[in-house]
């Protein structure tokens, strides 16, 4: 039994806000949020999860939109939480230790990042906060070394040519290939 829940056992109150966030009990998980182990990664779940709700209630035929509306209020509330933390780790904490809460492997999530996982729900409005993009800036020119050339980096943004050309698949006749290579072989007027 333990083996199978210890992760749920480990980090109680996390269950909690992912089990009131189904059952559409949201006070109940912004108090279970409060005391949550994990308030990033239980954060951008409860939101997700909010976010399938109303997607879910707006499909459906006898369609409450008022719920569907409070419901996607409440997954950008969520989302909004697991900001103000990410936020704060920017603000207290060093370049190392925020960056290393920022990409380590979570095992609630399946060894999945903060941003992984906020790529996987579509959270672009934690993706978009200023920590995050600091993250993915300082990565992506860290990755590119001051001795490439331009045209190396060009190089990736140019799509190959081959690509766009037509090759004929029919093979060509006798007669064919003798009129190709004698309209080769005339001189072009002046």
């Amino acid at each position: 039994f333990e083996e199978m829940c210890g992760s749920v056992v480990a980090a109680p109150y996390d269950a909690m806000v992912v089990f009131a966030a189904i059952m559409e009990y949201h006070d109940m998980a912004v108090l279970f949020w409060g005391r949550c182990k994990e308030p990033i990664v239980t954060g951008l779940i409860a939101a997700k999860i909010n976010w399938f709700l109303s997607e879910f209630e707006m499909n459906k035929l006898a369609c409450d939109e008022d719920n569907a509306l409070a419901l996607k209020e409440h997954g950008d509330e969520f989302e909004n939480k697991a900001c103000q933390v990410i936020i704060e780790c920017y603000r207290n904490f060093d370049r190392k230790e925020w960056t290393m809460i920022l990409t380590a492997p979570r095992a609630a999530v399946n060894d999945m990042n903060l941003i992984e996982l906020a790529k996987n729900i579509n959270a672009g409005n934690f993706i978009s906060e200023s920590p995050i993009q600091s993250y993915l800036n300082h990565t992506w020119m860290g990755q590119i070394h001051h001795s490439t050339s331009m045209r190396r980096i060009l190089a990736c943004f140019i799509p190959p040519l081959f690509l766009f050309l037509r090759y004929n698949k029919k093979k060509m006749t006798v007669e064919e290939q003798q009129k190709w290579e004698r309209a080769e072989e005339r001189p072009e007027p002046k």
